[in-house]
């Protein structure tokens, strides 16, 4: 018996996905300092960035080259690994890099 998605009816409330999502653990609360700012204050600058960033334009510009693109691919690898390691900065680490290359190239 063949079975499509047109033919399981939904409720209007409900996820069609809300099911097929494997379970997952949550990010830990930011529990860092950057100079004078804690994290929950670091966290709630960047969502306000980014929801800024996402209605811009897109006129990124190509990576440089030389030591100021090597910091750059450094950095955004610093945050990616941030996020997948769990470190502290993981609650941030993936918004810093969305918004990040809107804001520097």
């Amino acid at each position: 018996m063949n079975v499509t998605l047109a033919t399981i009816p939904n409720p209007p409330s409900a996820s069609p996905f809300s099911d097929s999502l494997p379970p997952f653990t949550q990010s830990s609360s930011p529990c860092f300092r950057w100079g004078n700012v804690d994290g929950d204050e670091y966290r709630s600058a960047i969502n306000s960035a980014y929801n800024e960033v996402v209605h811009w334009r897109h006129n990124v510009f190509k990576v440089p080259s030389g030591r100021v693109g090597k910091s750059f691919v450094r950095e955004m690898a610093r945050l990616f690994a941030a996020y997948a390691e769990g470190t502290t900065l993981e609650s941030i680490a993936l918004m810093a890099a969305l918004t990040m290359p809107s804001l520097l190239l």
